[in-house]
């Protein structure tokens, strides 16, 4: 009865907050560390690291029209020391995004700084702070048949007619932003084989107008929202051949 009770109010508390569309995002993110976290640029030990992700939703729907296609790379590497205890690490990705039948297309470019810095004697710990900035556009084809078969919603849910449709920016002209990131991250190693991470991070801090319309009214701006993420991990090598590493992210 207990558990009943507890799942009851988890249901009441988390179904009167309030949803907002999700961001870009992907589901195995240790493959996208940039876009979790930006002191996560040259946090590691080495001389550069480049990686690249991509996700492919819905294609098997419609023969890929309406596929959600998400591709992403980043390098990052460790710059220069900073003293006896501390460096600085510098990194780049790029994201770009394509979803459903308006091919409604989301470019990224985000450039990451962060400095890392030896907490304790043993150099073991290491806390970092990162900052990123850059700029993401947005925009769809007027050329493609289904921006003038189907209804396009304002942001508040009502369907554009003719008129309206020519306040939006189109034939390629998209409507773009900069956006500013920061994060901090706590790293320790607890001996050669077991290390352990946690951090935190805030997205879309400046909250920057997305809207595609030709529009000075509060009403047509599509603000993107501030969005923290919490993330944690811990690896343990339990022999040669096997490592455990756990993982948790909260956004």
């Amino acid at each position: 009865m207990k558990l009943a009770g507890l799942f009851t109010a988890f249901c009441l508390v988390f179904g009167s907050l309030s949803l907002t569309a999700q961001d870009l995002h992907f589901t195995l993110y240790d493959y996208a560390p940039l876009s979790i976290n930006p002191a996560n640029a040259g946090n590691y030990e080495g001389s550069y690291r480049i990686g690249g992700i991509y996700r492919d939703q819905w294609s098997a729907l419609g023969g890929g029209e309406n596929a959600f296609r998400t591709p992403m790379i980043y390098v990052d590497a460790p710059l220069i020391m900073l003293g006896k205890k501390g460096w600085l690490g510098a990194g780049l990705n790029v994201q770009l995004d394509e979803s459903g039948t308006l091919q409604q297309k989301t470019n990224t470019f985000m450039l990451s700084a962060a400095y890392h810095y030896q907490a304790n004697r043993k150099s073991n710990t290491v806390l970092s702070v990162g900052v990123q900035g850059g700029s993401r556009s947005r925009g769809f084809d007027f050329g493609n048949n289904a921006v003038t078969e189907q209804s396009i919603l304002t942001p508040g849910g009502n369907p554009l007619d003719d008129a309206a449709l020519m306040s939006f920016d189109g034939d390629g002209n998209d409507a773009s932003g900069f956006i500013i990131n920061g994060g901090v991250n706590l790293r320790t190693n607890f001996n050669k084989k077991t290390s352990f991470h946690v951090g935190l991070a805030g997205l879309n801090i400046n909250s920057p107008n997305q809207s595609q319309q030709n529009s000075t009214s509060k009403a047509d701006q599509f603000k993107l929202p501030f969005r923290l993420n919490f993330h944690t991990g811990l690896s343990a090598q339990l022999n040669k051949k096997w490592t455990l590493n756990p993982t948790l992210l909260v956004s």
